[in-house]
């Protein structure tokens, strides 16, 4: 016969809805206060958000044709094996450099 698998408590339910709420909150608040920041940096008022907003759009160009290398691809590619490893593995980070690709997964490219 199969059996019922556990349920929370209902105290463990109240924590877990809590804890819920206060990290939404936390978020929330954070997610406020970057719109604040981004609303402030480039408000026209001041004068300099076209710059920044000139300076950024340059800056996230360059970035995004420097990601797209392959030196760049390989390094990502790396960094998502070891992420893996880890979660599957549970060993600490120093075990698994990322300069080496996971015992589990073939190497990147």
């Amino acid at each position: 016969m199969a059996t019922i698998p556990w349920l929370p408590r209902r105290d463990d339910m109240r924590r877990m809805a809590r804890n819920t709420t206060d990290i939404t909150g936390q978020l929330l608040d954070t997610v406020g206060e970057i719109t604040r920041i981004a609303l402030d940096t480039f408000d026209p008022r001041n004068g300099s958000g076209g710059e920044v907003l000139s300076a950024l759009c340059e800056t996230t160009a360059e970035s995004a044709a420097a990601s797209a290398s392959p030196q760049a691809q390989e390094a990502f590619c790396r960094i998502v094996e070891t992420l893996m490893w880890l979660g599957t593995s549970g060993a600490p980070p120093a075990v698994h450099p990322v300069s080496r690709p996971g015992p589990h997964r073939p190497p990147c490219g």
